[in-house]
């Protein structure tokens, strides 16, 4: 069973915490919550350089690669994953990458559906985000459709 954590940011980085429940259930809670704060800085550290590129890319007029957003998506997954494996799971998830990264909900859905859809990257090659910004589902099945029928192009 996870337990969950949340963060909040500090001057040097991020503090965990861990409902009061969950410290007696656990054999070296100050261990445990450091793993999970390093984590998470690590993730938050790795989104804000890839959607540092995003935006370049966007103010450069150059069309986004897909890939991008999905690699996003990606590090939230292996996020998710990686506190899953100390147990733990961040408590409204959304909340906390929306603050951090400095991005609308919205935005970030579309980002986590691409991935979530989407399960190799490689399937996106030569293709842009602005295929999927809109409808993002409906349009990842659509292409992927597609792809499948006639071959990865």
């Amino acid at each position: 069973m996870n337990r969950f954590i949340s963060f909040s940011k500090t001057e040097s980085g991020y503090l965990g915490a861990i409902d009061m429940d969950a410290i007696g259930q656990v054999d070296n809670f100050d261990r445990l919550v450091a793993k999970a704060e390093k984590k998470y800085s690590y993730y938050v550290s790795k989104m804000t350089q890839l959607l540092i590129k995003i935006e370049e890319k966007k103010k450069s007029k150059v069309l986004l690669p897909a890939s991008y957003v999905w690699e996003l998506g990606n590090l939230i997954f292996n996020l998710r994953d990686d506190l899953a494996k100390l147990s733990l799971e961040i408590d409204n998830l959304y909340f906390h990458i929306c603050r951090d990264l400095n991005i609308n909900r919205k935005r970030l859905e579309k980002m986590i559906i691409l991935r979530r859809y989407v399960p190799n990257k490689q399937l996106l090659k030569g293709l842009n985000w602005g295929l999927f910004e809109k409808g993002t589902k409906k349009k990842v099945q659509e292409i992927l459709l597609k792809r499948s029928a006639y071959g990865s192009r």
